[in-house]
């Protein structure tokens, strides 16, 4: 069999074509299957089933929940106000000592 996309040998087993890495359409994937069935005389075979390329690409990080950090503006503005008043009353007590 041949892959319909690029013209390229498929391979016995998997659903992926390895040279254009396109999923293969499902009438090749239950020829492949058929074609397995038969060179293993009847003997259990594993189904294979397609990758719906939709899944992925609406859940493209399905092996982990990612939870993006909140940004906590408050707390940061907040450090950065003390870190400014020290720094001015610091510069007064110089100016004052010097004078």
């Amino acid at each position: 069999m041949v892959c319909k996309n690029c013209g390229a040998t498929l391979p016995a087993r998997g659903v992926v074509c390895a040279a254009c890495q396109n999923t293969m359409a499902p009438d090749q994937i239950e020829g492949i299957r058929q074609m397995n069935k038969a060179q293993t005389n009847g003997a259990k075979v594993v189904p294979i089933k397609p990758i719906k390329d939709d899944y992925y690409n609406q859940n493209p990080l399905s092996l982990g929940e990612y939870k993006p950090q909140k940004e906590n503006k408050l707390l940061g503005a907040l450090i950065i106000l003390i870190i400014l008043v020290i720094v001015i009353g610091i510069a007064i007590a110089k100016y004052i000592s010097n004078v």
